[in-house]
């Protein structure tokens, strides 16, 4: 078996800025890489083989940077060379000949390739280099009077195909709407991209507001690394990546670095779930339970008014229980989803069950996404990862997302490593998510502007778009008076109806957001639970990109009948409340135990926070009372907050007094008439809200209410763990730990928190 002594190349393209070279090369072919080394300003080389680098798949070769430690688009350096395999491993080039362009995928091919990542300008000096060295290679092959035939014409096999690509793809990267870097030499764009970073926005915005910078709200709000795509013109306009991957190891954000979509893995399965009621696999109003075979819905009074149905599932408007989904850590065991949907170990979730009529409200519940899960994978006959990959990721050109919970080996090189809302590194890194329906996408931002840009397709019509008009404009059309749809929010600015959702897994957040028609969107993911740094940032992008209905407000002067009526608190529901001051002419607005922030008076009657899109105005009830109207995130219907008695004191003002025997006396009674914010689930939902807002001490009030009301809750007990772990108080923490494990001995969360607790007495 003869040695590798002849050159071969396999280029593909990765976009129109930069492409994938795979070359095989004699080594003495490698003295040629140092000099091309000082005429290039971006070049990567590692060694690889054909099975692991794929010849065959930009997609192969995005992986095989991802297990080579390629420093990947967009990032400077220099040579990153590895030793060469030994000779034994290059004589095992005899099974394949080359891996020529177009060769397709070459699975078990061993060859002692090396691959590079250029820029097509400079593809000239590394023909002109190849050339040269090559020709030197077979006169000193010659000259020594080798044994092996020197054959220079092969050898120039790269410089033909470096010169012949150079043009075409030098050309090609001029063009600023043909990829998400094309515009990376177009001024005019990197002069936009710069006013997106430095233009960061609130909530809302006032004429002559200042803004701030992106690196500056990165730092502001601890968030080690954030990718974004920006879709205008119907196509991906740009990607940016900052900050780190991994802060713990500092390993820099790349373009292919993997985000926990979380959340937003609701409305890509809702896409692939509409794809099973285009091609007559599902229904949208059959009830599920005709179509369940490995688990089904319970039935009670609320299932015999009304079933519940596929479009139910993905409305939120099903009556199911269950919100979203904590994870495992690495090493935990994983329950299987009909286990998780019935609530037994190992899971580490409650039983997904209805508790309200079908049909009757909006209520979100990623556990009847994980219905609809079980459901699409029985309708496919498939593993629900294959049918998302065969029905959604493929066809959209999700190249890098995967459904894989966990992730396999090869991918973890590139995942990112999460950090919770107190600055804390996940433990192992990130969660598992065996909720694959509701939070089990890793992907780019790339690949999920390319999924809005398959939702924008079919809004048009295209013909090879997924659905057809009717089912799309189905999907992005709100149900039971909420503002949400089939899978997707529906946000409004200005009358103009957007379709975006959000997602939040320990440790990361993303943000989605796109016009259907207008051809705008973009798309963000961070490392780290700060979703307020993601909304800051699209309103750069919309501002910019001048997204309809968005623009900066007018204020008008505050109404004197204002000044005198609006000062008073107002009930929010049954333990919270909103209390409004005035100074001078100004009005003031706080949420119970929040700090205030100016009421600022727009066109309409209309009043605006900056810290909250949501408008507020007031109007009298039946008895001429001055009553608070906040309009509602995914809802048609405004809420109505009356004024409180004076005199009257709402449970969180008593919880806020530090009267907590009679804060308890008040949340019981509100949990014994039914009302949901006594509940437990309310209560520990509000106990993290303040603690991510990083008001831990009322967070704590709010947990020694709920174990008080529910002393045999063990998430009640493991969350006042947590909370007193924040306030360093390690002693109570680990009690309350281990009374959660006396009426939970599995649960997860638990174990592994005594687990990191260090020893008693240390």
């Amino acid at each position: 078996m003869r040695a590798f002594t002849e050159p071969a190349i396999w280029i593909a393209p990765e976009n129109s800025s930069s492409f994938s070279v795979s070359v095989v090369l004699p080594a003495s072919g490698w003295e040629m890489m140092a000099k091309v080394r000082r005429r290039l300003t971006s070049l990567s080389i590692w060694e690889g083989t054909g099975d692991e680098a794929g010849c065959g798949s930009t997609t192969d070769m995005a992986a095989a940077r991802s297990r080579k430690g390629c420093t990947g688009q967009g990032e400077r350096g220099g040579l990153s060379q590895r030793k060469p395999r030994s000779a034994a491993a290059a004589a095992q080039t005899a099974r394949a000949a080359a891996c020529p362009a177009g060769a397709g995928r070459r699975k078990s091919v061993w060859l002692p390739c090396r691959h590079f990542f250029v820029a097509p300008a400079a593809l000239p000096w590394l023909a002109i280099m190849s050339t040269l060295r090559l020709r030197r290679s077979s006169r000193a092959a010659s000259a020594s009077g080798s044994t092996t035939r020197a054959q220079p014409w092969r050898g120039s096999l790269l410089a033909l195909a470096c010169a012949a690509l150079a043009a075409p793809l030098t050309a090609a990267a001029a063009k600023p709407a043909a990829s998400p870097s094309a515009g990376a030499s177009d001024s005019a764009q990197e002069a936009r991209i710069a006013r997106v970073l430095a233009g960061l926005r609130p909530p809302v915005s006032f004429v002559g507001d200042p803004t701030w910078t992106l690196e500056a709200r990165m730092k502001h709000y601890g968030v080690p690394g954030l990718s974004i795509t920006v879709i205008d013109r119907h196509g991906l306009a740009w990607t940016r990546v900052f900050g780190l991957a991994d802060r713990e190891a500092g390993l820099p954000v790349r373009t292919d670095t993997l985000f926990q979509a979380a959340s937003i893995s609701k409305p890509v399965a809702a896409l692939a779930a509409l794809t099973l009621v285009r091609d007559g696999k599902l229904a949208l109003q059959e009830p599920v339970n005709a179509r369940l075979k490995a688990w089904r819905i319970p039935d009670n009074e609320w299932t015999a008014q009304q079933p519940v149905t596929l479009d139910h599932l993905l409305s939120h408007t099903g009556g199911l229980t269950v919100h979203g989904f904590m994870g495992y850590a690495p090493g935990v065991a994983v329950p299987d989803v009909p286990t998780l949907l019935e609530g037994k170990p190992p899971a580490n979730s409650a039983a997904v069950r209805v508790d309200q009529r079908p049909g009757q409200a909006f209520r979100y519940s990623g556990g009847g996404y994980t219905v609809a899960q079980l459901l699409m994978s029985e309708a496919e006959g498939r593993p629900f990862a294959e049918l998302m990959q065969r029905r959604v990721l493929g066809p959209l050109g999700m190249r890098e997302s995967r459904f894989a919970q966990p992730l396999p080996a090869p991918l973890l090189a590139r995942a990112a490593a999460g950090v919770l809302p107190d600055g804390r590194a996940v433990p192992g890194q990130r969660n598992t998510y065996p909720e694959l329906a509701a939070a089990g996408l890793w992907t780019t931002s790339q690949d999920l502007a390319r999924f809005a840009l398959g939702v924008q397709a079919a809004w048009r019509g295209d013909k090879k778009a997924l659905l057809p008009v009717p089912l799309v404009k189905d999907m992005l059309s709100a149900r039971a008076g909420s503002g949400y749809g089939l899978g997707f929010g529906l946000p409004q600015e200005q009358g103009e109806v957007y379709f975006a959702h959000g997602g939040w897994n320990e440790g990361f957040c993303a943000s989605l957001m796109a016009h259907p028609s207008a051809g705008v969107g973009m798309a963000i993911m961070i490392n780290a639970n700060q979703p307020a740094l993601m909304d800051e940032l699209r309103r750069a992008v919309a501002f910019e990109y001048r997204w309809p209905g968005v623009k900066a407000l007018e204020p008008v002067p505050v109404s004197a009948e204002a000044l005198e009526r609006a000062p008073g608190r107002y009930r929010v529901n049954g333990e919270q409340f909103m209390q409004i001051t005035r100074e001078g002419r100004q009005l003031f607005l706080a949420r119970g135990g929040e700090g205030a922030s100016e009421l600022v008076p727009v066109a309409g009657g209309r009043y605006l926070q900056r810290e909250q899109e949501q408008a507020r105005s007031f109007e009298a009830d039946a008895q001429g009372r001055w009553q608070l109207r906040l309009e509602q995130r995914n809802s048609n219907k405004p809420l109505l907050l009356p004024r409180l008695a004076e005199g009257s004191r709402a449970p969180r003002e008593l919880l806020l007094a530090g009267d907590q025997t009679a804060a308890v006396a008040a949340y019981k009674a509100l949990r014994e008439a039914g009302d949901e914010a006594g509940s437990e689930a309310y209560l520990n939902d509000q106990a993290y809200r303040e603690l991510g807002s990083g008001r831990k001490t009322t967070a704590l009030a709010l947990m020694r209410v709920n174990t008080e009301l529910a002393p045999e809750s063990a998430n009640a007990w493991d969350s006042l763990g947590e909370v007193l772990l924040s306030l360093g108080e390690k002693a109570a923490a680990r009690a309350a730990y281990r009374r959660a494990l006396t009426l939970h001995p599995d649960l997860p969360s638990a174990k592994e928190a005594l687990a990191r607790l260090p020893a008693e007495g240390s």
